[in-house]
């Protein structure tokens, strides 16, 4: 039971904040600061652990959840490139995998957990 509601609220908030800070474009909003400051700490960690929800839906196998944090990775670089230089994207990108892989870890022991503890 905890693992699916932490399943479904992590969905609905990282889904939240990924379409609320979805970032326009480099030019077009006067709090260019706090656009990059939203981008780097809300809408890349929301995003990868959005795909962490759907990976420890779906993927059970390492070699897929490593292509499918791949492939997200390569989606959200291919957004932030027209923002940030290539090795900024790269340490960005890397802060979210990290928080994603903490997020994907507690959700895969809390499955684990609740298949112990259910009748």
């Amino acid at each position: 039971m905890l693992y699916k509601a932490w399943l479904i609220i992590s969905i609905f908030v990282s889904l939240f904040f990924s379409i609320n800070f979805y970032p326009t474009g480099p030019f077009e909003d006067e709090f260019l600061l706090f656009n990059n400051i939203v981008i780097i700490f809300i809408f890349v960690p929301s995003t990868f652990i959005l795909a962490s929800c759907f990976i420890s839906l779906f993927a059970n196998k390492r070699y897929v959840i490593m292509i499918l944090f791949l492939i997200a990775s390569l989606i959200i670089g291919f957004k932030l490139i027209s923002f940030y230089h290539i090795i900024i994207v790269i340490i960005i990108l890397l802060g979210g995998l990290v928080i994603a892989s903490f997020h994907l870890a507690l959700t895969k022991l809390l499955k684990i957990r609740s298949n112990c503890v259910s009748p």
